[in-house]
């Protein structure tokens, strides 16, 4: 019982020290009021970011689900083999760099 007497002794001090509000028609916008006068430039500074970050990552989400959507063409170069695509290659004695060797080397241009 002596504990709970202190607690009601300690919240009477408390009721005491601390009155109870009116609640009049201006109590809540008096209430916004001091909010509001607390929040400076760092405040709105961190809504401002908040909002970019939510845009970048709705961003990257949509880029995303652009990019691996079906819809997209795949290129034909990535889904083929190596052996496939030096198949797929032209010669090498009919590229540009082998008629200018053969010329440097003073043999006959391949035609």
């Amino acid at each position: 019982m002596e504990m709970r007497d202190q607690l009601d002794h300690l919240l009477s001090r408390y009721r005491q020290s601390c009155p109870e509000p009116e609640a009049g028609a201006g109590f809540t916008p008096g209430v916004w009021a001091r909010i509001e006068a607390r929040r400076n430039w760092i405040w709105k500074l961190q809504v401002y970011a908040r909002g970019l970050v939510g845009a970048a990552a709705a961003a990257c989400m949509m880029l995303a689900a652009i990019e691996l959507s079906p819809w997209t063409e795949v290129n034909p170069l990535y889904t083929k083999s190596y052996l496939e695509a030096l198949d797929d290659d032209d010669a090498p004695e009919t590229l540009t760099y082998v008629d200018v060797i053969h010329h440097l080397d003073g043999g006959t241009e391949i035609q």
